[in-house]
């Protein structure tokens, strides 16, 4: 076996362990009260940005865009860009799904929060 066909069935196997994970989730969540799913409750649909949500709403306190971004790295693609989880948390803090405790300035990240 190479390289790159190793990479390809980690890839492959990684993708269905996920895909496994959130039917999992969903069902778990289905089967709270009333069947109903909070509405609080976040199921990541595969793209980056529901990657970010997932990992929002499993945080406690005050979080960074780091934060966030190392979540997605682990759960996903080591390649992911930094700017791209910003840019996220920036349009979830717009939509109000998301408050600023502290706005970054330089090296400094943003601190965020669940409202």
């Amino acid at each position: 076996m190479h390289e790159r066909e190793y990479n390809r069935l980690r890839k492959q196997i990684e993708s269905e362990y996920r895909d496994k994970l959130r039917a999992l989730e969903i069902v778990w969540k289905m089967a709270g009260k009333n069947g109903v799913v909070p509405r609080k409750a976040v199921v990541d649909d595969g793209s980056l940005a529901g990657m970010v949500r997932t990992a929002v709403d499993r945080t406690e306190g005050t979080f960074s865009m780091r934060d966030i971004l190392a979540y997605c790295r682990e759960e996903g693609d080591a390649t992911i860009r930094q700017s791209s989880v910003s840019a996220i948390l920036k349009r979830m803090a717009d939509q109000r799904l998301v408050s600023i405790v502290e706005a970054g300035s330089g090296r400094r990240p943003t601190s965020y929060r669940k409202p």
